[in-house]
């Protein structure tokens, strides 16, 4: 209640018992226009409140550390102007405060008026709520603080924020000739005209260059170039097994970092590629390229939850098959204990039959918890079990430690 409805309130019994007690009509009538103007004003209010709108727009996502734009329109169905309105929201990817914003303007009977906000998505990768909001506003006299509730609430993702990586260490695109039809191009290739050659036995009489046969007076044909995008795919450990340390500082989100980072960088780079993960739920995707691919994995990475219970060489097992011939395989894994070396060397056989190119990131749990335990053998053997497990078997190996710097190791040679 405000200070002017109190004073109101707090006058009114003193003129109806002055007005009784001393038989004065002009208190009495003082008494009873202070009683209507009070009735009125929240009577106005309730009207105004239960005719107000406001609706909330913003993009769903943004990465970590980046800013957010949120946009709030208040509309007044009413016939009473809203008075000192103030906007309450809530942006939990920043912290748990409220975002009170005071509207600038009386908001006038059947207008709208819209402010808007910035939000820092401070809070590491994840799902957050966005909402609910509240508006207060003073009622038409200017005598009752109303507050008016809206319980819906929605989903904002703040996604793991890509390290900016130059390379994989992987080819790029290449540059292949060949006598291709340009009307069939595939997903992942652009064909252009290079030149002509000589017809071989086999070749399509499509393909050939009848002007140019004629005035060399031996049958060519079209030649085109055809830029050829390589294929990667990730498999990323979510076992919980081998979750060690807390918050932004876990293994998990070091090796979640490290997805982003390769799946950035190969979209950037004109590679396809796809990713196999099984955390809360099953994680598969299919080879794709492009902004709109990448958008769709780091949405997954955002929610990913250490949580799995099968470890990293069963899934390379069990999906195997949809890895393309020839192409590359991340394996990044949240700990290096438990070097099963028949696991390991079987997923590497299902990879290798594939004739697929196998580098494995190893995060090592070992130096998130400080157990003395660990640290004797930490000092005893710098390298995980899983890591000499995996360099036995043939696999490029790079050991990632707590604090390291996650950019300079991927970019290793």
């Amino acid at each position: 209640m405000t200070s002017p409805a109190f004073a109101l309130l707090a006058a009114l019994p003193f003129f109806i018992l002055a007005g009784l007690h001393f038989r004065n009509g002009p208190l009495l009538f003082v008494a009873g226009v202070l009683l209507f103007l009070l009735g009125a004003s929240w009577a106005f209010g309730g009207e105004a409140k239960r005719r107000i709108a406001c609706r909330r727009s913003a993009h769903p996502r943004a990465f970590e550390g980046a800013p957010a734009d949120v946009r709030l329109a208040l509309a007044n169905h009413s016939g009473f102007p809203l008075l000192g309105a103030e906007v309450i929201d809530r942006f939990d990817a920043q912290d748990l405060l409220p975002k009170e914003l005071a509207v600038p303007v009386d908001v006038r009977p059947r207008h709208t008026v819209e402010i808007s906000y910035t939000g820092l998505c401070l809070r590491h990768r994840g799902e957050y709520a966005l909402g609910p909001v509240a508006v207060r506003f003073y009622d038409p006299l200017g005598l009752f603080l109303r507050t008016r509730r809206f319980s819906e609430q929605s989903r904002f993702a703040v996604l793991p924020k890509p390290l900016p990586l130059a390379r994989l260490g992987l080819e790029g695109r290449s540059a292949l000739l060949s006598a291709a039809n340009p009307d069939r191009q595939t997903r992942g290739e652009s064909i252009k005209f290079y030149g002509v050659r000589e017809y071989r036995s086999g070749d399509s009489l499509r393909h050939v260059h009848w002007k140019a046969s004629a005035r060399l007076a031996r049958l060519v044909v079209r030649q085109f170039e055809a830029s050829v995008s390589s294929q990667i795919t990730i498999f990323l450990d979510l076992a919980r097994a081998n979750l060690a340390g807390t918050g932004a500082e876990a293994t998990v989100e070091y090796a979640i970092r490290a997805a982003a980072a390769i799946a950035a960088a190969a979209v950037a780079q004109g590679h396809e590629i796809q990713l196999f993960a099984e955390g809360e739920s099953p994680f598969v995707t299919k080879l794709g390229s492009g902004a709109e691919h990448l958008g769709y994995l780091l949405r997954r990475l955002a929610v990913a939850k250490p949580k799995g219970a099968r470890p990293l060489p069963d899934i390379v097992a069990r999906h195997a098959e949809r890895v393309p011939q020839g192409s590359h395989v991340f394996l990044i894994l949240a700990g290096g204990g438990g070097g099963n070396e028949k696991a390991f060397a079987r997923a590497c056989a299902y990879l290798r039959g594939r004739h697929a190119s196998i580098a494995a990131l190893v995060v090592d749990d070992r130096t998130f918890v400080q157990l003395d335990r660990w640290r004797e053998e930490l000092s005893a053997d710098p390298w995980p079990p899983c890591a000499h497990t995996l360099v036995r078997l043939g696999v490029q190996v790079r050991i990632i430690k707590r604090g390291d710097d996650l950019l300079g190791r991927l970019q290793e040679r």
